[in-house]
């Protein structure tokens, strides 16, 4: 009966440690929640910033092309002028109107080209945010899944059937060997009841591996994947869901 009784004190003690648990767990989502909203809000200001910068772009564009058709209407202007001063008169204004023009045009194409390259935020930036997004809302979806699975089946077990797989937890990791007659000397049940409950958990979706030993004694482990998964506060912590 005292291993009963140290059994049970444990579990106390592991639902104690487990509400500490479930608090960081809290405050670690809350954080991943603030960031996600951040990330949105960074994705939809880069939207707009790259939405601005395409129309001051075109308005550039237009303002060049009417710049453009200014300079070929005086050309077409002083060219006339100059039919009316006579063949003989010297045309000296005429080459540097042009080079003024030519000039212009280059100094142009160099300050937008230099101007639009400068702050404008790639598309693939923003493609990238949004795509790790919807892999983190991926993940957590699965994780809830996950959880919600193993909560249906530990919810399935019985007080007494969670308390052999508690106590298989608990031998495990102190570096016991567990078998059959050692959770019957520890929990003061018979061998045959202890059989009885492992196949019951196996049953219910627990993975309880047997390993042979000299083709006589039954070793029991907890599933190293499943371990993973979940630990013992983590499976009781569902349980009391």
């Amino acid at each position: 009966m005292d291993y009963i009784k140290e059994a049970f004190q444990k579990v106390k003690e592991d639902i104690t440690n487990l509400n500490y648990e479930l608090s960081s767990i809290k405050e670690e989502l809350n954080e991943i929640q603030n960031s996600l909203l951040h990330i949105f809000s960074l994705v939809s200001s880069t939207t707009d910033t790259s939405t601005h910068l395409s129309t001051e772009k075109a308005s550039n564009s237009t303002l060049r092309q009417m710049n453009k058709t200014d300079n070929i209407s005086i050309n077409t202007i002083n060219t006339d002028i100059y039919q009316f001063k006579g063949k003989n008169t010297p045309l000296n204004n005429s080459s540097s109107g042009n080079d003024g023009v030519s000039t212009d045009r280059q100094t142009d194409r160099q300050t937008d080209t230099s101007t639009g390259n400068k702050g404008v935020i790639s598309p693939k930036s923003s493609h990238n945010n949004i795509d790790n997004i919807s892999k983190t809302i991926t993940i957590l979806n699965q994780l809830d899944e996950i959880k919600r699975d193993l909560r249906i089946k530990v919810k399935k077990l019985t007080n007494q059937e969670m308390l052999v797989l508690s106590t298989i937890y608990q031998l495990e990791d102190q570096g016991h060997l567990v078998d059959y007659n050692l959770l019957s000397n520890y929990l003061s049940l018979t061998q045959s009841s202890i059989r009885d409950y492992v196949q019951r958990i196996s049953v219910k979706g627990i993975p309880l591996l047997k390993e042979k030993v000299n083709n006589k004694r039954v070793i029991l482990h907890i599933s190293d994947d499943f371990r993973k998964l979940a630990s013992l506060n983590t499976l009781i912590s569902l349980r009391d869901i």
